[in-house]
């Protein structure tokens, strides 16, 4: 009886130990172990920084929109602040003469009698970056059945008047000609056309009329440089 005893303290020692071992290793290579609250309350909880390094804010995730967005390249130069946005050179009056008069005239027997009542043209658009100093000229091409998609400017550019002009690889000379002849006869200064670097997607089939700083001080296109144009 006494040696089942013993047997019995020496297992019970024995599993004590064992499983005091096994806890001592656990908090010895995992650190597992018990922290009071108290120790935890000057514990500042970690907040996810929305600021980037150098002060740089965090880039906002992208919004996708069914419209186009982008700015023209020809809005991406601002002017120096200490020059005056006005222009300094004098639009030349669109004065009529026979080029023109045919351009309309065939203008409106082709283009214009096809459509139908109060509709805009479809094959092309017109987008018009909006500047206060332009008023309401880029709207005359209304009455020429194009579609005007307006889009709001930089607010740096916001006072510079519109002075040029970018069209897709699919406009045609005639429709470049008719718009610039109008835009200048509504008192536009246009002193510059091109075909658009970015020809993909719906720009192939537009004509944009926006401002590009670095001419405030060329001068304006001729009717002879208009009627002479290639693209």
């Amino acid at each position: 009886m006494e040696h089942e005893h013993r047997y019995r303290f020496i297992s019970y020692s024995l599993f004590l130990a064992s499983a005091l071992l096994i806890l001592f290793v656990l908090d010895r290579f995992f650190g597992f172990h018990y922290a009071p609250d108290e120790h935890r309350l000057n514990q500042k909880p970690k907040v996810e920084s929305s600021v980037k390094s150098h002060g740089e804010a965090a880039a906002p995730a992208e919004k996708k929109e069914t419209i186009p967005e982008e700015q023209p390249e020809f809005e991406s130069t601002v002017a120096d602040p200490e020059q005056e946005p006005q222009e300094t050179s004098e639009v030349q009056p669109a004065r009529n003469n026979d080029f023109f008069q045919t351009l309309k005239a065939n203008y409106q027997t082709k283009v214009l009698s096809q459509l139908p009542p109060n509709k805009a043209r479809t094959d092309i658009v017109i987008r018009y970056y909006q500047h206060a100093p332009d008023g309401n000229s880029a709207y005359a091409l209304q009455k020429l059945g194009f579609y005007i998609h307006e889009r709001p400017v930089d607010p740096e550019l916001a006072n510079y008047q519109s002075n040029a002009i970018y069209f897709g690889e699919n406009v045609k000379l005639e429709d470049i000609q008719i718009v610039t002849f109008t835009l200048l006869g509504e008192g536009l200064p246009v002193k510059l056309i091109k075909p658009s670097r970015f020809g993909d997607s719906w720009k192939s089939n537009a004509i944009e009329i926006g401002t590009d700083t670095t001419l405030i001080n060329q001068p304006t296109l001729t009717l002879s440089e208009i009627e002479n144009l290639s693209i």
